[in-house]
């Protein structure tokens, strides 16, 4: 289970559902050499965070046994992997929504076989409030062997 785990983790990094939220901030702020206001709304955008170099190996390639190794990073920096936000506003049924999500994706992978449709374009991520695929993604599924 440790490798669907990882499978989503990093489906979530690279694909979060909600891309961004907003925050006001509660007092004035120093950020990088800016003075932020209090009362300002900022963005929390969880796709670019899930991207930056500065914060993840090849962070444009999908490497799901990245969550596989004990990650310290992780640990000093929990703004780098926001699916489900963090802090009091952060999702009450994100530990929820994993184990489920693992639960499924094992019992699909052991029964189903995937493959894309043929001849089916690229598939790019579109991003609106949530994100979305365009074109919407066809697939062929059928009982695994």
């Amino acid at each position: 289970m440790p490798l669907v785990n990882a499978i989503i983790k990093e489906s979530l990094r690279m694909y979060p559902p909600v891309i961004f939220t907003f925050r006001e901030t509660a007092q004035d702020l120093d950020m990088c050499g800016y003075t932020i206001p209090q009362g300002t709304q900022v963005v929390l955008h969880s796709y670019i965070y899930g991207r930056l170099p500065q914060w993840w190996d090849k962070p444009d390639v999908f490497m799901p046994k990245r969550w596989l190794v004990d990650d310290s990073a992780d640990k000093a920096n929990p703004y780098r992997f926001l699916p489900f936000l963090i802090g009091c506003r952060q999702c009450v049924g994100n530990r929820f929504a994993l184990y489920e999500a693992a639960s499924i994706l094992a019992t699909l992978i052991l029964r189903l076989d995937f493959k894309m449709a043929e001849g089916h374009p690229e598939v790019q991520p579109k991003q609106r409030i949530t994100l979305r695929l365009h074109p919407k993604l066809e697939l062929a599924v059928s009982r695994a062997k």
